[in-house]
């Protein structure tokens, strides 16, 4: 039993040691790797952002231009029906 112990003691000690080197060896490479990824999904975010509020404007003003098409169509259509009156 005193073995075992020893053995698992020692593999734990073994994984720490091997786990510490990795994360002081690696971490300004992970670093490193992730601020670039950061920065690009920041300005890609930014980018959605600004066409998001473009689209919303052709939107608005689309709906503008339809509302004033509506109101030229209601015009037209009481112009011909007071046309029609006058000719009968």
């Amino acid at each position: 039993m005193e073995h075992i112990l020893i053995l698992v003691a020692e593999l734990g000690a073994a994984v720490g040691v091997v786990y510490a080197l990795f994360t002081f060896l690696f971490r300004g490479s992970f670093k490193e790797m992730v601020t670039p990824l950061k920065d690009s999904i920041d300005l890609l975010s930014f980018n959605v952002n600004q066409q998001t509020k473009s689209l919303e404007q052709q939107v608005t003003k689309l709906e503008q231009l339809e509302d004033r098409v509506t109101d030229h169509e209601t015009r037209l259509k009481i112009v011909e029906h007071d046309s029609e009156k006058e000719h009968k």
